[in-house]
């Protein structure tokens, strides 16, 4: 498995944001940040091994994974 989100490094309240459309219309979307050592447990504990990293300037996040055996 290969993975790449965008990364923020603090949880967001609740994991909700609003955002807003290019027609102005807003909508409250929910979007959870994942911290890298919070992802690879939650995939450890699906039975995956994930290795997860961020970029040098800590706006993107991305792992590879297989099956644990």
């Amino acid at each position: 498995m290969f993975l790449v989100d965008s990364y923020y490094a603090h949880r967001m309240p609740a994991d909700i944001q609003q955002r807003q459309l290019n027609d102005g219309r807003t909508f409250h979307v929910i979007k959870r940040f994942w911290q890298p050592e919070e992802l690879a447990t939650a995939a450890a504990g699906l039975g995956w091994r994930l290795d997860v990293q961020t970029t040098a300037n800590d706006h993107i996040l991305f792992g590879s994974g297989t099956p644990a055996t």
